[in-house]
């Protein structure tokens, strides 16, 4: 199965790159897409939430997973978008033909 991930540095989308390499035998990541690293799809809001990841992260109780070293890992392609509806990422994702998108964190809707 050719899978294409589109996701975003940290631990939810290595977990779900984890899950499907238990549940499918034969799988192939054939290409990751995230946002353009240091682009924020929206605001970002000083949360509780957040405000507490950061500071387990600066304790090292927590760290973010790294999504392009995974992908590295795997022989991958890595693409970053610069929107949701980035036309040289549809390009480049059929291009992949996948069999299966996983879509994990991305902050963008994609359009058909």
């Amino acid at each position: 199965m050719r899978i294409v991930l589109f996701g975003v540095d940290g631990v939810l989308s290595l977990e779900a790159l984890e899950a499907l390499r238990a549940v499918t035998i034969d799988h192939q990541l054939v290409g990751v897409v995230r946002p353009t690293p240091g682009m924020r799809a929206v605001t970002p809001r000083r949360t509780p939430r957040r405000l507490l990841g950061a500071a387990a992260r600066a304790v090292g109780l927590r760290r973010p997973g790294s999504l392009a070293e995974f992908a590295r890992s795997q022989g991958a392609p890595i693409w970053d978008a610069r929107a949701g509806d980035d036309p040289s990422i549809a390009i480049q994702v059929r291009e992949a033909r996948p069999d299966a998108i996983c879509i994990v964190g991305y902050p963008w809707l994609l359009r058909g």
